[in-house]
């Protein structure tokens, strides 16, 4: 999958996961399945994480929207030089002290036209999987390029953030 449409598909993601935080602060009984999983995990996620209240989980969803925007995005790459003849494989080692702290690990990953293989936080374990699933709705081909896994095998580079390791 090229540059052009791994932007276009998360620039669309941005917009839809909008629609759906509009929804859901807009109506008292949220019609969309998606909307309905997207209330659920605002609303569990303080049982995997105490400090993920609803308030830090909506905020961080709402960052995230705002940020997928086609000018912010390609001005932000134009600066690299991407390469996707031969992607490798990188390890992501999640953090979880924050709602989706991992998320621009994964864009970074997905943007730079690498295979990303993650190890989720236990204490954030739901809702980068919940956009990924966006995501691969949006643009199937990229669900060949994204893995989550207990153990980082046969990867070629990795990123671990969260921790003084």
């Amino acid at each position: 999958m090229n540059l052009e449409k791994r932007i276009s598909a998360f620039v669309t993601l941005g917009k839809r996961l909008s629609l759906y935080l509009d929804e859901l602060k807009n109506t008292s009984e949220p019609a969309s399945a998606h909307v309905q999983q997207l209330a659920m995990l605002i609303n569990t996620a303080k049982q995997y994480n105490g400090w993920f209240t609803p308030e830090a989980v909506l905020q961080s969803f709402e960052a995230i929207a705002d940020n997928l925007h086609a000018d912010s995005l390609s001005k932000w790459l134009e600066t690299y030089t991407i390469q996707t003849e031969s992607p490798k494989k990188v390890g992501v080692i999640m953090a979880g002290n924050l709602p989706l702290v991992g998320f621009h690990d994964f864009l970074c990953v997905m943007m730079s036209g690498h295979r990303f293989v993650g190890k989720l936080s236990s204490q954030d374990s739901k809702l980068l999987p919940f956009l990924v699933e966006m995501l691969i709705e949006i643009a199937p081909e990229i669900k060949a390029d994204i893995e989550f896994t207990e153990r980082l095998d046969n990867i070629d580079a990795v990123i671990a953030t969260g921790s003084n390791n």
